[in-house]
């Protein structure tokens, strides 16, 4: 019987985490109740949060499925050939990453206003797509819970609905909250209460889940 809660692919997760970086790749790693093998192409989902992603490996021990997910469509990690490009009005950028991420099956939006001429002759080394994105673009791209690769930062939102916070970490900056809308808890996000002295911003951001069947989010706070 699926958990509605929280569940992969239906499945119910037991025990897991999940981090959501500010840049780059989300991924993490499930344990589930059984040894139902997980297709390519799964869905997160976590109260009314949704996030799809896929298997980069998995295995049963002991009657127990154990998965390795990415965000995305798990392409971003094969290696592509090389590639030489010539172009003498000149080599946009978006010519180099659509050609890469439609090599990988990955899907890639890039917002207006981020093109831009690279020059007119580029040769792509034999290199995973995540590299060559990191070359040609920069870091400041992240994959979204909707598994689709932005040119750009995590939205910069406030924290409008109800949050406590069960433990602050100052060392570390690490803030954890228990909250009911984990789909708002975003890299990118700020936030503020009255147990915490001024605002904060999240970087990254970690889903735990226990064996007891309980979820918790950790912030790791910047700024």
């Amino acid at each position: 019987m699926a958990d509605q809660f929280l569940n992969l692919n239906g499945a119910r997760i037991v025990a897991g985490t999940i981090m959501i970086p500010l840049y780059g790749l989300w991924a993490g790693d499930v344990s589930l109740a059984g040894d139902q093998a997980m297709p390519d192409r799964v869905t997160l989902t976590l109260g009314n949060l949704t996030m799809k992603g896929a298997v980069y490996r998995q295995a049963t021990f002991a009657g127990t499925r154990y998965v390795r997910l990415v965000g995305g469509m798990g392409g971003w990690h094969k290696t592509l050939p090389r590639k030489t490009y010539v172009q003498l009005g000149g080599l946009q950028l978006s010519t180099v990453l659509r050609d890469a991420a439609a090599e990988v099956a990955e899907q890639l939006n890039i917002p207006s206003g981020v093109d831009r001429v690279i020059g007119q002759r580029w040769v792509r080394e034999e290199l995973p797509g995540a590299r060559i994105l990191r070359q040609v673009y920069g870091m400041n791209w992240h994959v979204d819970v909707a598994g689709v690769t932005q040119l750009a930062p995590w939205p910069a939102k406030t924290i409008t609905s109800p949050f406590q916070v069960t433990k602050q970490d100052g060392g570390r900056g690490i803030i954890e909250v228990a909250t009911e809308d984990y789909a708002s808890w975003m890299p990118g996000v700020s936030f503020t209460s009255t147990t915490l002295t001024g605002t904060y911003k999240a970087g990254s951001v970690s889903l735990k889940f226990e064996a007891s069947g309980t979820a918790r989010l950790e912030v790791m706070t910047y700024g």
